[in-house]
This record gives C-alpha cells, sequence and structure tokens, in this order.
C-alpha cells in the first residue's frame, strides 16, 4: 500500500510543476511557495492526504492565487515531470525534506540533470542530489540577505562561532531545537530545511487513518513500551482520550505531527524518533497482513 501512495505523490507533484509553469508561474515563484507556503508542509506533519485530496486546479487556485483551466489532453512536459518525480523521490528514499531538495537543487538546475540521469536508475540521481548538498551550504543559501554573521548573531542570541560552525550542514543539521527556531524565524523558512531527515514516514501515512490499522499500530507500539497490547485501546481524538483517562482505562492517541505518544491512566508521554516510527510501522504492517490472511481483522 505504501509503494502505491509513493507512486501517486510522484505522479501527481510531477504534474503539478508541469501544470504549474504552463499556467505562467515563474521557476522562482514556484520554488518561493513550496519553500514557505504553510500547504507543503503536509508531508512534514505526515499528513499527505491533505496534498492528495486537492486537484491540481485547487492548488494553483487556493496555494498559487489563479484560477485557471487546465489543458489535460496537452502533452506533459517530461523534463518537469520528471523533476517532480525526483523531488518527491528524494522525500520518499532518501528523507530529504520536500522544502530543502527545492533549495538545494531549484527547478531550472533539476531540469538540467534530465538529460544525463532521467534513463538511468533513480539511485543514480540520489546520489548525486546527496553530492550536491553536501557541497552546499544551507546556511549560506537561507541566510543571504539576511545580514552578516555579526548581525545574525544580535538577532538571534547564537554566539558568532557557533553560527559559523553551521555553514557546515552536519553541524546546522545537528544544531538545537532552540537555535533551530530562531534561524528558521529569522530566515522566514520552515524547520524542515535545518531538519536533518524529513519528518515523513511514506510506510505509516496511507494507513493510519484505517481505524483496524490504527489499533494493530497502537497495539505494537503498547508491546515495545512494555504494555499489555490486549489492554490499550486506540483513540481517534482528545475528546475520546479524556474521556478515556475519566473512565481509568487503558488508551493511547498518535500525532502523526511530531510523533508524539501519550497514554491514559499512566499519564506517560513521549517522544518517538522518526527510526523508532519507521521499524513500528514496518511491524505493525506484517503483523497487520498476517491479521488479514488468518481472518483475525473483519471489515
Amino acid at each position: 500500500m505504501a509503494n502505491s501512495v509513493s507512486m501517486v505523490l510522484k505522479d501527481k507533484f510531477g504534474r503539478l510543476l508541469h501544470y504549474l509553469v504552463s499556467s505562467g508561474f515563474t521557476y522562482e515563484l514556484i520554488q518561493e511557495k513550496i519553500l514557505r507556503d504553510p500547504f507543503f508542509l503536509c508531508f512534514e506533519e505526515n499528513d499527505a492526504s491533505r496534498f492528495l485530496s486537492k486537484s491540481i486546479e485547487s492548488v494553483i487556485q487556493n496555494v498559487f492565487g489563479k484560477a485557471t483551466y487546465l489543458d489535460y489532453s496537452a502533452n506533459i512536459s517530461s523534463e518537469l515531470y520528471w523533476a517532480g518525480q525526483m523531488y518527491i523521490g528524494l522525500l520518499l528514499n532518501e528523507s530529504v525534506p520536500l522544502q530543502r531538495s527545492i533549495l538545494i537543487v531549484p527547478i531550472d538546475k533539476m531540469i538540467g540533470f534530465f538529460p544525463l540521469f532521467h534513463e538511468m536508475s533513480e539511485a543514480n540521481f540520489y546520489q548525486k542530489y546527496l553530492d550536491e548538498e553536501r557541497r552546499t551550504s544551507v546556511f549560506r543559501l537561507l541566510s543571504k540577505g539576511k545580514g552578516t554573521i555579526k548581525s545574525i548573531s544580535y538577532l538571534t542570541g547564537i554566539n558568532s562561532n557557533t553560527l559559523i560552525s553551521y555553514i557546515d550542514n552536519s553541524k546546522l543539521f545537528s544544531c538545537s531545537m532552540s537555535n533551530a527556531t530562531k534561524l528558521a524565524s529569522l530566515f522566514e523558512a520552515p524547520l524542515a530545511t535545518l531538519n536533518k531527515e524529513t519528518n515523513f514516514v511514506p510506510d505509516i501515512v496511507d494507513l493510519l487513518d484505517g481505524p483496524a490499522f490504527k489499533q494493530t499500530f497502537i497495539g505494537t507500539l503498547a508491546t515495545y513500551l512494555k504494555y499489555d497490547p490486549h489492554l490499550v485501546e486506540a483513540v481517534s481524538d482528545e475528546r475520546e482520550f479524556k474521556e478515556k483517562v475519566d473512565e481509568g482505562k487503558y488508551a493511547a492517541i498518535y500525532d502523526r505531527r511530531d510523533h508524539s505518544l501519550y497514554f491514559t491512566k499512566s499519564h506517560k508521554f513521549r517522544v518517538l524518533t522518526k527510526a523508532e516510527v519507521r521499524f513500528l510501522s514496518k511491524r505493525s504492517i506484517q503483523e497487520f497482513k498476517l491479521s488479514l490472511t488468518s481472518g483475525e481483522i473483519l471489515f
């Protein structure tokens, strides 16, 4: 199931790039919107359905501010379609946030890679991108036009020597949440550009909305955290969660936006790492498939 959603995401983003350009938007404006508009944070919030549920016309009208009629009978630009697929491929396969990949490799540069890479395995391009990212300072790109190191230090309260160290991407990607938040605010960029990895977990995003799988996932989490999975009920919203608290029952609610997990009764709370979520979601998918074949879950 995850693979099918991945293919649909890549296809739709490729088509979106084509229709944005054919509607008269410049590469620069498209990049600016993808980098800064809250709509494109849907992936970092593990809410790909927000992207998939909107028609391309709706995205162009509501996000880019232009009502347009799209001619679906016209040929799609191979270069733009491939470029869109590669941005999503980097998100899915290399855990690169969309906002950072389009910052490191803007659309015109991405299209320039098309002649060499479009007939090769996608893995060849992903390696090319990672090489580009290693050679390109995200801090320099985001701080362009925002002042000197000294002025940025004054505005953020971050030591100048620390800021200089952030020219190295590995240092920037591992900076404290406090410093990342201050820099993102000053640079008017989402935190995603400063994160080492995307928050998006494709293995789970297309499954968690189903109540049957949600219970399987919560059960796997309960076992992982040494709870009796048969006692823990998956709940969908805060109201239901509070009801379970009042009743003194075991229940859990998982927030995919930041991977936070709340348990009732013991009132335990923790934020799961992305590595844990990937591990647990894969294990849950295996258990879910087994339960389907054994007939334990009925629809």
